[in-house]
């Protein structure tokens, strides 16, 4: 079965920390078996790696939103595997359940979509922003409301388990009597499941009590039967009748708990058949990594006592030139000797940036073509990027729209172009189009402080950032 919940920004956060298990002092859900958390997984870990706050509060930029603290800015779709299917399509199930409602809602908006095995029933939460297209002014806006309507509630779970069905070809119980209705609050919901339940027992029930009582009728009959087939059977009395019972319903929880056991026996075997192929993944890029960083270290090395070499067959021939001659030739190296540590600084500032946030590190492969940032936006139809290169050869930085020139910064000097840029690198000030602002004039411009430089940027229009590069 599934349903759906709305969160403010206010409840937002403490929903992330659920869905992830993030350690907190004392958690509300009793349900939780600690030693099954390792289980857990996302299965929209490929679409979205970065962190949900942080791809929410980025996404949240690039759309509409209504200045309100009641506005509701995460919706939460907590999907149960059915109890009817068997435990090798856990993996599977979730899979596509992910997969038919990041179609249905937009990869753009997924926030996560954690699977929880470590409570009663394995069940996930697909977590995404309620973005849709703003009919009257245009772009994106956040709007519940507008996503969730009451007809897309009523159909939802009957799609669901349509789509579901085709996949495995075989009936997958989504839609019961706890959802044909629709879309249920979690209390109604489980207000429901738990009478659909008492149902189930009390019909148990009286098939075990109706059972018991011809049991017993059996078993108190001393004598039955007239003339021939008169005959006497043995009488049990009510004690021993109590305790056949009894030891019946322990054997009942014994196989329950049997079950129960080998079936988290059969999660945890599939769960350790993941980690281990993951884990020797790992191990082999590591190994890589390790490979890699020895050759660049022997041929550093290699290049370092090449130079030492050549240093000093350059003093050599030095010593035997006339006085002035020396002092040309030392002003000449002493210059060349500046520039090649300006130009490791400014390597040094580039891969700083790329590595705190690009999340990537960086090959020098045209020092005149350095992309430092790429930022798309535009509608489903069309889309326009701006790239923004630096050129440490003619000491500049260009920002190109779709290829042509938008703006360029020239610098008088490869110290100058890092004091002033390089050293201070930022995402946002690179791509930045909304304030008709050089990017000179974004660098140098006063903003009032960190404070008031936040508030200026919180109040512009936003459109939809990419993190991609076109490297």
């Amino acid at each position: 079965m599934a349903h759906v919940e709305k969160y403010t920004a206010g409840a937002a956060g403490h929903m992330l920390n659920h869905y992830a298990r993030t350690p907190v002092k004392e958690r509300g859900n009793e349900n939780i078996k600690p030693e099954l958390t390792a289980l857990n997984w996302n299965a929209a870990a490929e679409d979205q790696p970065l962190n949900p706050g942080e791809f929410m509060r980025r996404r949240l930029k690039s759309v509409r939103v209504q200045n309100r603290k009641d506005v509701n800015v995460l919706c939460d779709w907590v999907v149960t595997m059915p109890s009817s299917l068997p435990d090798t399509y856990c993996h599977a199930f979730f899979e596509e359940t992910y997969n038919f409602l990041r179609d249905r809602y937009g990869v753009r908006n997924v926030v996560s979509a954690y699977v929880h095995m470590d409570e009663v029933s394995p069940h996930m939460h697909f977590a995404f922003l309620p973005v849709t297209a703003d009919q009257r002014r245009g772009g994106e806006k956040l709007c519940a409301k507008e996503v969730l309507t009451r007809a897309e509630l009523q159909r939802f779970h009957t799609e669901l388990q349509k789509a579901l069905e085709s996949t495995f070809g075989r009936e997958v119980e989504i839609l019961n009597e706890a959802t044909k209705e629709g879309n249920k609050s979690v209390s109604e919901l489980k207000k429901a499941t738990a009478i659909e339940e008492m149902k189930k027992r009390l019909a148990e029930d009286a098939k075990n009590v109706k059972s018991s009582h011809i049991l017993s009728n059996k078993l108190k009959v001393a004598k039955k039967g007239f003339g021939k087939n008169r005959h006497e059977e043995v009488t049990v009395d009510g004690q021993v009748h109590k305790d056949l019972v009894a030891n019946s319903e322990a054997a009942f929880k014994l196989r329950n708990q049997a079950l129960q056991w080998e079936q988290n026996y059969n999660i945890a075997s599939r769960a350790a058949d993941r980690f281990s192929a993951a884990l020797a993944a790992e191990q082999e890029n590591g190994e890589k990594l390790a490979r890699k960083l020895r050759q660049t270290t022997s041929d550093l090395q290699s290049t370092k006592e090449q130079l030492e070499a050549i240093k000093a067959d350059i003093e050599a021939v030095l010593d035997e030139l006339p006085p002035p001659i020396q002092k040309f030739v030392g002003k000449k190296l002493d210059a060349r000797m500046e520039a090649t540590s300006q130009l490791m600084d400014a390597k040094d500032c580039i891969r700083q940036y790329f590595h705190t946030q690009i999340k990537k590190e960086f090959e020098f492969k045209d020092l005149q073509r350095i992309p430092l940032a790429y930022y798309d936006y535009g509608d489903e139809y069309e889309e326009y990027g701006l790239q923004v290169y630096a050129d440490l050869k003619n000491l500049r930085i260009d920002r190109k729209l779709d290829g042509q020139l938008l703006d360029r910064w020239q610098f008088s000097s490869l110290k100058e172009m890092t004091e002033k840029c390089l050293r201070r690198l930022d995402w946002d000030k690179l791509t930045n189009v909304y304030e008709n602002q050089t990017l000179e004039q974004m660098y140098t411009a006063d903003h009032g402080g960190v404070r008031g430089y936040m508030q200026q940027w919180e109040q512009q229009p936003r459109r939809n950032r990419g993190m991609e590069l076109s490297l």
